[in-house]
């Protein structure tokens, strides 16, 4: 009997063998089907814009070197050998990769990004491009092409602003001025290059995978067809191979509650003394331990009922101050109080109601409370749910020009797609926001500066919150003048 049992397991196992390559390696799903991957085109894309990032790094160590060659020319007043070839060459290269970037890239969205990408760029040749032959006497008409395109008007040599050149035309020496204008321009063009830079890496970032391998009508009709024809195999394979392991297990099985039963019961010893106590010991010790635990959990829950009757207290004091119309809370009304407060009810601060908080001023040692919480809540919290209703503006270029010249006058604003800022109106008031993901550096700080107050900057912070928004007001269609700076704050 054992013999033939062995023999018939041997069949059974080499008919096994037989089948389970053919199911391993024939098998595929229904409706599954060669196709050309996606990878190496995503790749491709990953690589344009790295290479994208790549020239942009470039360009700015390029213009910075640039940068610092002709500040200590003009201190040192030497000029000669100084020119702007090797920034051009470096521009030359970021166009190239801003094309290679964008033949895969056709969304509405990043046009309107390589549009920004492409003014800057050409803002910056503007200046860099006459410099080529350098910047002494030999190329002084060119020099007096940038003065002219950065606005350096002779009539301020009077004001100490302009002070070069001293010859007739009034133009074509370079010093102190026209460096220092130079400077500011470039730090301000190449960081609206980087914003818009950076703006294409967040559209990559929010881009949902897109599955562009689907079979067209023919091809699902021939897979159809294929996956009808051959189906039959696999499942007339994987029932024998089913049948056959059954066999075995069967087998198997009863050989193995055959000999078990044969085994003769072994009795579980009795636990000692030893063990007993070793028990015991551990029980008591863990016993302890929760008795600590809820003692410690009762502590925390008084400590925690203490600070929520002390946070009513404080809303209860700014609720009556705030009705009452007094015009400031002094610093002792914020002073931490054990005392239980009389108010046993939470007190919700009225955050739908701006007016409520009107009434309500600070010393300079308390916390100044925006007029807008709600809004600046919404905007450090989510953003993107406050783009429907903004209207996106920028700093016109004349009024960045009158700013770079004479330093006090009031930024003007205008409605331009794909600007640095929000404007939204709430309760008949213009406030300007930063825009959603506007990333604040050392090429655009300067700008953003004049706007709000940037609380705690520091060039390796990038993150910030709203602390009040800056308030402007219409001065004609589409243009706005800045009335009051907003304030953020980097942490």
């Amino acid at each position: 009997m054992n013999i033939v049992k062995g023999n018939y397991i041997k069949v059974l196992l080499a008919l096994l063998v037989a089948i389970a390559p053919v199911l391993v390696l024939d098998y595929r799903p229904s409706g599954a089907q060669s196709s050309p991957s996606s990878t190496p085109a995503v790749n491709q894309t990953n690589n344009a814009f790295n290479q994208l990032k790549k020239s942009r790094d470039e360009l700015k160590a390029s213009l910075d070197k640039f940068k610092e060659a002709i500040k200590k020319a003009v201190k040192d007043k030497k000029l000669n050998g100084i020119d702007s070839q090797e920034v051009t060459a470096k521009i030359a290269a970021l166009k190239t990769a801003k094309t290679d970037f964008f033949k895969s890239e056709t969304s509405a969205q990043s046009k309107e990004t390589a549009t920004q990408i492409d003014e800057a760029i050409a803002a910056i040749s503007q200046v860099i491009d006459p410099l080529n032959q350098g910047l002494t006497k030999t190329n002084e008409d060119k020099i007096a092409q940038v003065q002219r395109y950065l606005k350096l008007d002779k009539k301020d040599q009077t004001k100490g602003k302009f002070s070069e050149p001293p010859n007739k035309k009034g133009y074509g020496d370079f010093g102190d001025a026209t460096q220092g204008a130079i400077d500011t321009f470039l730090t301000d063009e190449f960081g609206k290059l980087d914003n818009a830079i950076n703006q294409l890496e967040n559209l990559s970032a929010e881009k949902p995978t897109v599955n562009s391998d689907k079979p067209t009508g023919a091809s699902k009709e021939k897979t159809a067809s294929d996956n009808n024809s051959s189906n039959w195999f696999p499942l007339f394979a994987a029932a024998l191979f089913g049948a056959i392991l059954g066999s075995i297990a069967s087998i198997f099985g009863a050989e193995f509650f055959r000999r078990r039963s044969q085994i003769p019961t072994q009795q579980t010893p009795p636990k000692t003394q030893e063990s007993q106590s070793t028990e015991s010991s551990q029980i008591k010790y863990l016993n302890a331990r929760i008795d600590s635990l809820t003692t410690n959990g009762k502590t925390d829950s008084g400590r925690i009922e203490n600070l929520e009757n002390q946070i009513r207290r404080l809303q209860g004091e700014v609720i009556a101050l705030s009705h009452s119309g007094s015009s400031n809370v002094t610093s002792t009304s914020w002073e931490i109080n054990p005392t239980p407060s009389p108010y046993q009810n939470p007190i919700s601060l009225p955050f739908d109601d701006p007016q409520a908080y009107s009434a309500v001023s600070y010393e300079t040692n308390t916390p100044q409370a925006s007029q807008t919480p709600q809004l600046v809540d919404i905007y450090n919290h989510n953003p993107r749910s406050l783009s429907g209703k903004a209207i996106e503006v920028g700093e016109t270029e004349e009024s960045i020009n009158n700013r770079r010249l004479s330093g006090n006058q009031l930024a003007i604003l205008e409605n331009k797609r794909g600007g640095s800022y929000w404007i939204i109106k709430e309760d008949s008031i213009d406030y300007m926001l930063p825009k959603q993901n506007l990333k604040i550096n050392e090429y655009n700080y300067s700008t953003v500066e004049v706007l709000f107050e940037c609380r705690n900057y520091d060039a390796n912070y990038s993150d910030y919150k709203l602390v009040k928004p800056a308030r402007v007001q219409m001065v004609s269609g589409g243009t706005w003048q800045l009335q009051e700076r907003g304030i953020i704050e980097f942490y």
